[in-house]
């Protein structure tokens, strides 16, 4: 089965916009916290009722896998440019770090 990868536009400044991903209606809000980097809340996009909240963008793991159950589509993996385990900073969100999300066509 084939896959394709999609880059959800993030940047680093706190920020909510409304997607779609593989069909389904999200919004999405990025915030940075101090204490544990950037996160990501996510709501249907529809209704506006909260999915899932403070998700932190970290590398190495899909952030979407223990929530497939409320319909989110695909892998969500945070990227770094050069360097695969470093976790996004405040600075370079949306430039050499970024959220991609990956499914099956």
């Amino acid at each position: 089965m084939a896959e394709k990868l999609f880059l959800i536009p993030l940047v680093n400044i706190p920020q909510e916009f409304n997607i779609t991903l593989a069909g389904v209606q999200l919004t999405m809000v990025s915030k940075w916290n101090e204490f544990s980097g950037w996160i990501l809340d996510i709501y249907d996009g529809i209704t506006g009722l909260p999915l899932v909240m403070a998700v932190p963008l970290v590398v190495g793991a899909d952030l979407f896998a223990q929530f497939h159950y409320l319909g989110l589509p695909g892998q969500a993996i945070v990227y770094t440019d050069g360097d695969q385990y470093a976790e996004p900073t405040i600075d370079n969100l949306g430039t050499e770090s970024n959220l991609y999300l990956l499914v099956d066509v």
